[in-house]
């Protein structure tokens, strides 16, 4: 696929043209702007995890008579679980089809957007009416938040740092989840949603500051503009003029998601995509953290449900924590078959021990073995494929597509959550709970072999070097040319 018009570096302002040997290097003072921006998405991740978490503490006083809109009962409770979701859902085309005709930049003040009107409403709700508008807009905030922050770092990021960047975004979430529930412990209805909604207010400030995403801009033949936003985050023309000429090659500026999902390496990506998503979920995590303490209450251990569940979350934090600092040291294609393989090896251990529990055997002297299993299985998920696939799925899309196929990819992870969920019900209800975990450990045993020979390697490379890497049959060559890359990528 040629690009409709190829990028041209720009003059100077001085006039003067531009070195054509320049050295290849980054500007170590421009690494700070990219630090800046990952900044700005911290904060709105975070705000995004406090106002994602709001339900669950706030749920309770709202069900009491210290409720700021009358006590509710449970069936005026759930739509308050519900709205949001249903709301993600549609609005996924939505933000898809601004970030991609409008830019990173309106995309991601119309999501602050929603989530401060959100946060406002919960805040002064006088009637139950408002709250259910309140979280039906929390629902199309966290879509275009979290749309935004993946998709802008992994176009202005240095592909040295660009995995560790997008994961601080991750363990941002799940912190200002963690700061939620902990403040629902100590603070009313109305000091909680206060604190939710100042990351809101915060983070179109700090993000007015930023460019426009240099691809976006080259996707709209904007190319001197695209020159002046890249130059901001490198400091050095040559390497700007080489980045910028690399992404022209593999990017159209004429859209269709129909077409462009017919060449060999968008429908790879793809698929490879839809494993790492449907399979992590298959593989339990979700049930995991969802029920567990009702998986502990069955387990015979010593320790009490809430407390076995609390240390799951925080095995989850510093699994997010750690990742950050070893994604770009390792690679991403090793952490995904190593946290898959060692995810195995954690479910087959509790899959055994819930069957003796079952058939009655003895194991009162090993009551340890559920928490200590399981919490080495979420560690190993949050330090792997749960962390790496959302890097991932940015690194592997071309700009044209990313927002809308990662919008796609978010709808069938939430239709595989509500299947997994309803699928362990059924389980231990007419099976028992050691076949929840048997099939969860087959679909984490197939899922090693399955990374092994189909997942590429994008750590350090570049979309162009990606590309290249899936025009290949094997996961990790890189030998093909610049023309069999524009061939295959030909709609």
């Amino acid at each position: 696929m040629e690009s409709d018009a190829e990028y041209r570096s720009p003059p100077r302002r001085d006039g003067s043209a531009q070195p054509q040997h320049a050295e290849k290097r980054e500007s170590s003072s421009r690494i700070w702007y990219q630090y800046y921006a990952t900044f700005a998405m911290f904060v709105s991740s975070f705000a995004l995890g406090a106002s994602t978490a709001w339900a669950s503490p706030m749920i309770q006083i709202l069900g009491s008579d210290d409720s700021p809109v009358g006590k509710m009962s449970n069936m005026e409770i759930s739509p308050l679980e519900t709205l949001p979701a249903i709301a993600a859902t549609l609005g996924v085309i939505l933000f898809a089809t601004i970030i991609t005709k409008f830019g990173r930049k309106i995309t991601g003040y119309l999501g602050a957007a929603c989530g401060i009107s959100s946060s406002l409403l919960l805040l002064f709700a006088t009637d139950k009416y408002e709250l259910y508008v309140g979280r039906f807009l929390t629902g199309l905030s966290s879509v275009g938040l979290g749309m935004i922050a993946p998709i802008y770092l992994s176009e202005i990021a240095h592909p040295s740092i660009r995995g560790a960047l997008i994961t601080y975004t991750q363990f941002a979430m799940q912190f200002g989840s963690l700061v939620s529930f902990l403040l629902g412990i100590v603070c009313n209805y109305r000091w909680f949603t206060f604190y939710a909604m100042i990351g809101m207010i915060l983070f179109p400030i700090l993000f007015f500051l930023l460019p426009e995403s240099p691809q976006y801009l080259l996707l709209q033949s904007r190319n001197s503009e695209a020159h002046e936003a890249l130059m901001w985050y490198r400091g050095d023309h040559k390497v700007v003029d080489e980045e910028l000429d690399s992404i022209s090659k593999v990017t159209p500026r004429k859209v269709n998601y129909r077409v462009a999902l017919r060449n060999p390496v968008n429908r790879k990506t793809m698929m490879i995509l839809t494993f790492l998503y449907v399979f992590n979920i298959m593989a339990g995590t979700t049930v995991v953290m969802g029920y567990a303490s009702k998986i502990f209450q069955e387990s015979d251990s010593s320790l009490e449900p809430n407390t076995s569940a609390a240390i799951l979350a925080v095995t989850k934090f510093l699994g997010s924590l750690a990742s950050i600092f070893i994604i770009d040291r390792t690679g991403r294609r090793f952490l995904v078959i190593f946290s898959f393989a060692v995810m195995s090896v954690s479910l087959v251990v509790t899959t055994v021990y819930f069957y003796l529990l079952q058939v009655g055997s003895s194991v009162n002297d090993k009551g340890w073995i559920p928490i200590a299993s399981l919490s080495t299985f979420i560690g190993a998920n949050t330090l792997g494929v749960g962390s790496v696939t959302e890097v991932i799925a940015t690194e592997m899309f071309t700009p044209e597509i990313k927002a809308l196929s990662l919008g796609i990819l978010g709808i069938m992870a939430t239709a595989f959550t509500f299947l997994v969920l309803q699928l362990y019900a059924i389980f231990v209800e007419y099976i028992g709970i050691y076949f929840n975990f048997l099939v969860e450990a087959l679909f984490s045993i197939s899922s090693v072999f399955i990374a092994w020979y189909f997942l590429p390697e994008t750590k350090g490379k570049s979309i162009a070097e990606i590309i290249e890497q899936l025009s290949e049959d094997k996961p990790n060559s890189n030998n093909r040319s610049q023309e069999t890359i524009s061939e295959n990528l030909s709609c």
